[in-house]
């Protein structure tokens, strides 16, 4: 074989080896800044947000020690039992349990439904949502 040849082929080898370790390599970077809500490639081990389940955004109307009811964006009025096990969260720290929430907050709940018919909240939180975050209905599943 020619000596040019077989250095273009092994450029095109080296080439195809390079294209593929970057795009592995760039997927990563890029799954893991996606929150991967469904326990996907971007979801983050230490994360506090729950694999399963589902979310919303809206405004409390009214909050005991162990129900909690809010308005989504849609105008739906939602109800979600709390728990010891449910999660309070914040960006500046200024919601760390249900004696925090007020009535007209702005407030994001991940949630899943209970065997019983109700909705158990797992986190609680206010501030900016995290990226990704919905109303149920809105085409994401389950």
């Amino acid at each position: 074989m020619d000596k040019k040849k077989i250095l273009w082929i092994a450029a095109a080898v080296v080439g195809v080896t390079v294209l593929a370790a970057g795009g592995f390599v760039g997927y990563r970077i890029y799954s893991r800044g996606q929150l991967g809500f469904r326990g996907g490639p971007g979801r983050d081990p230490g994360s506090k947000f729950p694999a399963e389940g589902q979310r919303v955004l809206g405004e409390v109307v009214a909050v005991t020690a162990d129900l909690l009811t809010i308005v989504d964006q849609e105008g739906q009025q939602l109800s979600f039992a709390l728990s010891e096990g449910t999660e309070y969260i914040s960006q500046d720290n200024a919601l760390s349990a249900v004696q925090d929430l007020e009535s007209g907050m702005q407030i994001f709940v991940f949630y899943t439904d209970s065997s019983e018919g109700g909705l158990n909240a797992l986190v609680i939180g206010n501030g900016q949502a995290p990226r990704g975050a919905r109303n149920p209905g809105d085409g994401q599943s389950k």
